[in-house]
C-alpha cells in the first residue's frame, strides 16, 4: 500500500496566502480552502496544504513568520511547517486503520508530452533498456577479477541523467508561444543533453563492461559473441557488420552461418543471422574468418508482389498506402486485421487541427476541436526478399508533412514474430498536429489491456476514479484478445497509446472499447505549456506482434522482455593496431553460461554490484502468477553466502547455501532480491 495525497495544486499556501502573505489574507481563504474537507466521510482531522512556494523559486524564510502569527492569533486551524513524510507519519499513527483504500492505476496525463520529442525519448528508453545489461556484464566481469574497479560511479550518474531526461519538468513556460527565445532554446538544451548523457554513458559502459567479460572467455582469433541477459536460452536475429571475404562459423557447430545481407557500401556488410539456442545468462560464440573471394549472401530478390509468407503468418499489404490490410496467423486461422476499421494495420495516421480547443486542455470554456485526418500515398515497393530465415520487404510512401514513410516487415519461418520498423522524415510545423501508427486488431468482444511497470490493466476496470482514459502510457506491451486467440503487440519505443480511437480532446470519464484498435501515440504538439512546440526531422518506431490462442502471463511476460531487450553482439575483431592472440581462459570459447536460474517461470530484472560494495545483487521477479522456488547455481563462481534483501537492499535474512546452490522464494508476481557473495572462479 502507498499512502498518497491528492491536492488541487502544487503550490496552495502561495495560491491562499499570495505574493505578500499576512494573516488577513489568510482569514478569508484558510475558511474556504477547508470546506470541503467539512464532511462527514472525510477520516482524518488534518489536511496536507501542498506547497508553500511556486515551483522554481528559492525557498525563503519570510512565510514562517506568518505562519507563526497565524498560530499567535488563532486557536484553530492550526498551520504546522511539516514535510510530506511529517504528515504521512502523523496519520499512520492516529488513523492508520480508518484511511479508504483504492486499487487501480491512475492513468496519464502530462505523459503525453514526451510524444513532442520523440527523437530524444526514444533514445532513452533504449538507455533504460541496455542499462541493466551493461550492469550484468561489468558484475560479472567484477566477479571473475575482483581487483578490477566495478564503475558503480559513472553507473550512478548514467541512472541520474536517464531519470532527469524522464522527469515532467521539459521546458519553459513559454515553450510553445515563444519557442525561439534564448530562455526557451537554453532550457530544452538543458534537458535533452540528460538524454544525450544517459546514452552516451549507457554505449560507453556497455562496450567496455563486455571488453572486460570476454577477457574471461577463452578466444581463437576475431570472433563475435552474442550474449543472452535472459535465464533461458533463446533464438533470435543479431545484427553484425564484417567485411565482404569473411563468413561467419558457429563454434558449437562448426559450421557457417546463412546471412542475411542487409547492405553492403564502401567494402562492409550490414548482415542478420540466427543465433540459435544462447545459453540463458550466457554466450555463444561465432568465428569470423576470412575466405577467398566473396562470402555468398543468403539474401534472394523476390517479385515485387504485395504479399508475403512464412510458416506462422501470412501477410497482404495495402498498395495504396503500403500498410497491413491482412496478417493471417495461420496457426488459428484467424486474420488479426479488423477490415472494418478506418484504417490498415501499421498505417500511419497524421492529424491536424485542435488549436485553441479543448484538445489542449479540459475546459468547458473552449471549444470541441476539429481534427483532419489523412494517411499515407503513393506507396512503393523498394525491395522484397527471401532470406536464410524467413521473408523481408520495404516500402516506401509519404503523407502530409511527412515526406518519407520507409518501412520494414520481417517475417521467420522459426519464429512466430512480425517486426516491423517505421523509419520516418518529418517537417517541422507549429501547426497542431499529431502522428499515429494504427494496428486495429480483429477480436470481438474485444479485450485490452495495457503493460505497467509489474502488472496489467485493463481500461476502466482497473483504473481508479479520475484516471486519464484519452491516452495511456505503457511499458512495452498491449495485450488484445478474446475467447479465440490473443495477440500481443511490443512497443520498445513510443510509450504513447490510444485504445478504440484517436485522442479526440473528450477527457473521457468512461472508454467505451467497443474494437481492439491500438494506437501507437507517436508524436504530438498539444501542450500549450513547457513542451517543444514542433518537432521535425529523422525518426525511428519499432514494432513487434505475435499471436496464440491462449498466450499467458509467462508467455507474455517473454514476448516483453524478448522484445525490449535483444540479444546482445560484441565482436571482437582484429581491426586497426588491435591484434587478439589465443588465450585459455576460464570460460570455454563456444558457449557457456556464467549462472544457471530455475525454474524458467521468472525473470532476473538486475544483476549488479550491491550498493555498498559488498557482493553482488540478483534481482527476480516471477511471471507465471503462482508461487515457486528458484534454484541459483553458477558453473564458475564459488557461492560462499546468501541473504535476501528487501528492494532497496536492506536487511539479511540468510538462504541456505548447499553444493554451490541457494534456494530463492518466488511470491506471484513478485519480486526476490538476493545478495550473493562468491570466491574466486
Amino acid at each position: 500500500r502507498v499512502l498518497t495525497w491528492f491536492a488541487r495544486s502544487y503550490l496552495q499556501f502561495y495560491r491562499l496566502a499570495g505574493e505578500n502573505p499576512s494573516v488577513d489574507l489568510l482569514r478569508r481563504s484558510v475558511s474556504q480552502f477547508l470546506a470541503r474537507y467539512r464532511r462527514a466521510n472525510y477520516p482524518v482531522d488534518a489536511v496536507l496544504l501542498y506547497g508553500l512556494y511556486t515551483d522554481n523559486a528559492d525557498i525563503g524564510h519570510g512565510d514562517v513568520e506568518t505562519i507563526r502569527q497565524w498560530n499567535e492569533a488563532f486557536e484553530y486551524p492550526k498551520i504546522i511547517a511539516a514535510t510530506d513524510g511529517d504528515y504521512y507519519d502523523y496519520l499512520s499513527r492516529n488513523f492508520a486503520g480508518k484511511l479508504p483504500v483504492y486499487r487501480g492505476d491512475a492513468g496519464a496525463y502530462w505523459e503525453d508530452g514526451a510524444g513532442s520529442t520523440a527523437l530524444e525519448t526514444t533514445m532513452n528508453r533504449d538507455s533504460q533498456r541496455m542499462l541493466p545489461v551493461a550492469e550484468m556484464a561489468a558484475a560479472l566481469a567484477s566477479a571473475f577479477r575482483p581487483d578490477e574497479v566495478y564503475p558503480a560511479a559513472e553507473f550512478r550518474d548514467a541512472w541520474k541523467n536517464l531519470l532527469f531526461y524522464d522527469e515532467h519538468t521539459w521546458g519553459a513556460h513559454s515553450s510553445v508561444n515563444q519557442p525561439g527565445r534564448r530562455f526557451v532554446t537554453a532550457q530544452w538544451e538543458h534537458k535533452r543533453a540528460y538524454a544525450w548523457r544517459a546514452h552516451w554513458a549507457t554505449t560507453d559502459l556497455l562496450y567496455r563492461s563486455f571488453n572486460r567479460l570476454v577477457q574471461n572467455i577463452s578466444v581463437d582469433g576475431p570472433t563475435l559473441y552474442v550474449f543472452n541477459p535472459d535465464l533461458w536460452p533463446r533464438s533470435d536475429m543479431v545484427t553484425a557488420e564484417i567485411e565482404p571475404s569473411r563468413e561467419i562459423v558457429d563454434m558449437v557447430t562448426g559450421k557457417p552461418v546463412a546471412v542475411d545481407v542487409v547492405s553492403e557500401t564502401d567494402g562492409w556488410r550490414k548482415l542478420r543471422f540466427l543465433a540459435e539456442n544462447v545459453p540463458g545468462l550466457g554466450y555463444r560464440a561465432y568465428a569470423v574468418r576470412n575466405i577467398a573471394g566473396k562470402v555468398p549472401s543468403g539474401t534472394e530478390a523476390q517479385p515485387q508482389e504485395w504479399q508475403l509468407e512464412s510458416t506462422f503468418y501470412r501477410l497482404t499489404l495495402d498498395p495504396a498506402t503500403g500498410a497491413v490490410a491482412g496478417l493471417l496467423d495461420k496457426e488459428t486461422g484467424r486474420d488479426l486485421v479488423d477490415t472494418a476499421a478506418p484504417y490498415k494495420l501499421n498505417q500511419l495516421v497524421y492529424v491536424t487541427g485542435g488549436e485553441r480547443s479543448r484538445m489542449l486542455q479540459d475546459l468547458a470554456t473552449l471549444p470541441a476541436p476539429r481534427l483532419d485526418l489523412s494517411g499515407p500515398r503513393n506507396a512503393s515497393i523498394v525491395e522484397s526478399v527471401r532470406t536464410p530465415y524467413g521473408k523481408r520487404i520495404r516500402v516506401h510512401a509519404e503523407a502530409k508533412n511527412v515526406p518519407v514513410i520507409d518501412t520494414e516487415i520481417s517475417l521467420y519461418d522459426g519464429i512466430k514474430r512480425v517486426d516491423i520498423v517505421n523509419r520516418l522524415e518529418k517537417r517541422e510545423t507549429r501547426d497542431k498536429e499529431a502522428v499515429y501508427f494504427a494496428f486495429p486488431f480483429r477480436v470481438s468482444p474485444p479485450q485490452l489491456a495495457y503493460q505497467v511497470q509489474n502488472a496489467w490493466v485493463r481500461p476502466n476496470e482497473d483504473q481508479l476514479p479520475g484516471a486519464c482514459r484519452d491516452w495511456f502510457t505503457t511499458q512495452n506491451l498491449v495485450r488484445a484478445g478474446d475467447a479465440g486467440i490473443t495477440i500481443a503487440w511490443a512497443t520498445p519505443d513510443a510509450p504513447l497509446i490510444t485504445l478504440a480511437d484517436i485522442n479526440r480532446g473528450l477527457w473521457l470519464k468512461h472508454l467505451t472499447v467497443n474494437n481492439g484498435h491500438v494506437l501507437s501515440y507517436a508524436m504530438n504538439n498539444y501542450w500549450f505549456t513547457n513542451y517543444k512546440a514542433a518537432q521535425g526531422g529523422e525518426f525511428t518506431f519499432r514494432y513487434a506482434i505475435t499471436s496464440g490462442r491462449d498466450l499467458g502471463d509467462d508467455a507474455l511476460a517473454r514476448f516483453d522482455q524478448e522484445t525490449r531487450s535483444p540479444l546482445f553482439a560484441y565482436a571482437v575483431y582484429d581491426l586497426g593496431n588491435n591484434r587478439l592472440k589465443p588465450a585459455k581462459r576460464v570460460m570455454a570459447a563456444a558457449s557457456g553460461s556464467f549462472l544457471t536460474i530455475e525454474p524458467t517461470h521468472a525473470q532476473v530484472t538486475a544483476f549488479k554490484e550491491a550498493e555498498d560494495g559488498d557482493g553482488f545483487i540478483l534481482r527476480l521477479r516471477e511471471t507465471a502468477g503462482k508461487p515457486g522456488t528458484a534454484h541459483v547455481t553458477s558453473p564458475v563462481f564459488p557461492l560462499l553466502a546468501a541473504t535476501l534483501t528487501n528492494g532497496v537492499e536492506d536487511g539479511a535474512t540468510p538462504a541456505a547455501v548447499s553444493a554451490n546452490r541457494v534456494e530463492l522464494p518466488l511470491k506471484p508476481y513478485g519480486f526476490t532480491t538476493v545478495r550473493l557473495k562468491f570466491g574466486k572462479p
